[in-house]
């Protein structure tokens, strides 16, 4: 049986152990994340305890047919979402982790190089991408459990409770995911999904399985459970 332990990556406190020189950029970038699922979150507070729109809390509304209050909700929910997480906010960070990576590149290489706007602007429509898709996701899960609180009929507070769940199981977990996530090559041999890869002073595990030399994406802070290792990971090989 594969002995597997369990190892978090962090950001370094010292300079020399932030090639990219994007920690405090992600940190930036990870807390107006943070922020903008609170501001929903808070949204969704007044939608259930102060306007009734699931109709738990003995007024008017709970006259209405449950797959109405629950199909207005939806709609509600999803158009509130997609404007809190969705559009190009996320941009301006990614290309500043652009130019800034591009930047340490060339330090370190000794060489100079053009900056590749199209590619900033490739990875900026990615990550609105992947915004795009945690909003889709939380929404489900919301409307999952908004479900749940109408049939069993629950007050509003408890019925509050379990439909935020999903902005503390999934969407916080997803949104740091999403910030700490460097696309570097993938080294000689390709690598597998979950893979941790050395390349340079950087050090990360691998989010996918890649051929050699094709682009993979790496998280550089989380915690992970890999298989324990008999030696150590070597400079630009995958452990």
């Amino acid at each position: 049986m594969a002995l597997i332990e369990t190892v978090e990556l962090a950001d370094a406190r010292r300079p020399s152990g932030d090639p990219t020189n994007t920690s405090a950029l992600r940190r930036t970038w990870r807390s107006v994340s943070e922020l903008r699922l609170r501001q929903l979150r808070a949204q969704v507070r007044l939608a259930i305890l102060e306007h009734d729109m699931l109709g738990l809390g003995g007024g008017l509304a709970m006259y209405t047919p449950a797959h109405a209050r629950l199909k207005g909700f939806q709609e509600w929910l999803t158009q509130s979402t997609n404007g809190v997480l969705g559009g190009g906010w996320p941009t301006p960070y990614v290309v500043a982790a652009w130019q800034s990576g591009h930047a340490a590149a060339m330090r370190e290489t000794g060489k100079q190089a053009t900056l590749d706007h199209y590619a900033a602007e490739h990875l900026a429509q990615l990550a609105q991408a992947e915004f795009v898709g945690i909003a889709g996701a939380l929404v489900q899960q919301v409307i999952r459990a908004s479900v749940q609180a109408v049939t069993r009929k629950l007050r509003p507070h408890r019925a509050y409770s379990m439909i935020v769940r999903p902005f503390d199981k999934m969407a916080v977990h997803r949104v740091r995911t999403n910030v700490n996530v460097v696309t570097v090559t993938a080294p000689t041999g390709g690598v597998k999904s979950g893979d941790g890869i050395v390349v340079g002073a950087l050090f990360g595990i691998c989010a996918t399985d890649a051929a050699e030399a094709a682009e993979v994406e790496i998280a550089i802070v989380g915690v992970f459970e890999l298989p324990k290792a008999s030696g150590q990971i070597n400079e630009g090989a995958a452990g």
